[in-house]
């Protein structure tokens, strides 16, 4: 073994631990000790008048993940979207594409927590949906327990409202 790499992967190690250490010691915003960890979707409501719907089917699929450093990462799926023929990414069909756009969203960014105003506050850097990357989207919520609950006024399709609850992960 040369010189160089007995002393570069010591050293990167080393490097390692301590930023695992900075990390682990991250101090947390105020608020968001109770949304730090894993929560699975439980259900997405939609509103608009006085109809109701289920955008996602009555079993949708996602996940949304809150760290302690203040950064999240989502991710929402109608369950049974279509398999691309092509079996390539980027090769599926029109109706391929709109298919799985239409029941797919996904995002990752910031958050802030007001526990005074009961809003999460998601600052979103990229997303399936461009329209809200660089926005502040807020909601409002209740939390109690192992349950979310959460509005959202401004979704990403045509409704008015939509209601998602979400229960802690294991």
């Amino acid at each position: 073994m040369n010189a160089m790499v007995k002393f570069t992967l010591p050293a990167l190690v080393v490097g390692a631990m301590f930023a695992a250490a900075g990390f682990a010691g991250a101090r947390q915003p105020p608020g968001q000790g109770r949304f730090v960890g894993t929560w699975m979707l439980v259900s997405e409501t939609a509103h608009q008048g006085d109809k109701t719907s289920e955008p996602l089917g009555p079993n949708p699929l996602g996940s949304i993940m809150f760290d302690q450093g203040g950064r999240f990462m989502l991710l929402i799926a109608r369950p049974g979207l279509p398999k691309f023929d092509a079996n390539k990414r980027d090769a599926g069909t029109p109706e391929e594409n709109k298919a799985v756009l239409a029941g797919l969203l996904a995002f990752i960014g910031t958050y802030t927590v007001s526990e005074a105003d009961q809003v999460l506050t998601l600052h979103v850097e990229a997303s399936t949906f461009p329209n809200w990357v660089g926005t502040d989207q807020k909601r409002s919520f209740t939390l109690v327990g192992d349950e979310m609950k959460w509005t959202n006024r401004t979704p990403a399709i045509g409704a008015e409202v939509v209601e998602v609850v979400w229960r802690r992960g294991p």
